[in-house]
């Protein structure tokens, strides 16, 4: 479930500028971010500083099951070891990306406000396990009537510039269940995909955007983002074929596994697809579920964390 950035040039046409009261999310930068002037490619790394945050972000490292680390058939890096440690933390601040997610989440606003209002509400391990952890992110909060999410993404060290630059990109992704953005509510799900940064190199583009403000390399960590991630109106499946909601195809085009299909009951029909794909326990999965989204604008990739394996 791997993903690189997309493009600069990918995109929906959004243009910068505040939204109208009421409306959400604004296109212009939340007000938590760096009062800084932004560099000229219009985007940045912070480093997270705050005990508070850091606190925050480590729960996302949570793990449920020990035995589920180190082990599987994706384990990219095997190994014993029994938790995650979070060493480093970075806040993305990236114009583009925001603008791009700020509009694709309105519309499924809109959307909900109109045909959807029936929407389920969706709730994440993570959610269960800490109910408070989106207020305790910093930032505009995540509306649950859109079931936006704050997921996990784990990833490979040269492609973390990538992602930072473009975002998360379903063109280049694939799995199980379509070509789509993988995400996960268990830490010890993406640990599987990443490897580690063994050795600090100075001419590394990536060691050279995170390293010379943000603290000090640490041999071994492993990296991950905490992305928001709007899942909308989700489809569920336990095989990639079939919805567990009404026995309906999964996908809209037969042997297209980058469009979901249509949401019933909408007038005229047919005209609204689900927005997400989520892979319950006891098909094809027995240890942990999965969240698909098929367009990469749905998610905003929030922080860069750096951990190690304890």
């Amino acid at each position: 479930g791997e993903s690189k950035g997309k493009g600069k040039g990918r995109g929906k046409g959004a243009a910068h500028g505040g939204a109208p009261p009421g409306a959400g999310l604004s296109l212009m930068s939340p007000p938590h971010w760096s009062t800084m002037q932004m560099p000229p490619e219009r985007w940045r790394l912070i480093p997270v500083l705050s005990r508070r945050v850091k606190a925050t972000l480590q729960k996302f490292l949570k793990v449920y099951d020990p035995t589920h680390l180190g082990v599987g058939r994706d384990q990219v890096e095997a190994g014993k070891y029994s938790s995650l440690q979070l060493e480093h933390a970075w806040r993305l601040e990236h114009e583009h990306l925001w603008a791009l997610y700020s509009v694709e989440r309105q519309r499924i606003v809109g959307q909900r406000k109109g045909q959807l209002h029936n929407m389920p509400r969706e709730q994440t391990k993570l959610e269960r396990t800490f109910p408070t952890l989106p207020q305790e992110m910093p930032g505009p909060k995540t509306d649950p009537r859109i079931n936006e999410k704050f997921l996990l993404h784990g990833t490979k060290p040269d492609t973390v510039v990538a992602i930072l630059q473009g975002g998360l990109n379903e063109r280049y992704s694939g799995g199980l269940f379509g070509n789509a953005v993988y995400l996960a509510e268990d830490a010890e799900k993406i640990d599987q995909y990443v490897c580690s940064d063994k050795v600090h190199n100075p001419s590394s583009e990536l060691h050279k955007r995170i390293y010379r403000g943000g603290g000090h390399f640490t041999p071994k960590v492993f990296y991950c983002f905490v992305v928001r991630a709007v899942l909308g109106f989700p489809c569920k499946t336990k095989d990639s074929i079939t919805r567990l909601e009404d026995g309906g195809k999964v996908f809209g085009i037969a042997g297209n596994t980058r469009v979901l299909g249509y949401i019933p009951g909408t007038t005229p029909a047919n005209t609204i697809q689900y927005h997400s794909l989520i892979a319950e326990l006891g098909g094809k999965l027995s240890r942990h579920r999965e969240f698909m989204l098929f367009d990469g604008d749905l998610i905003y990739p929030e922080y860069l964390l750096a951990y190690k394996r304890v």
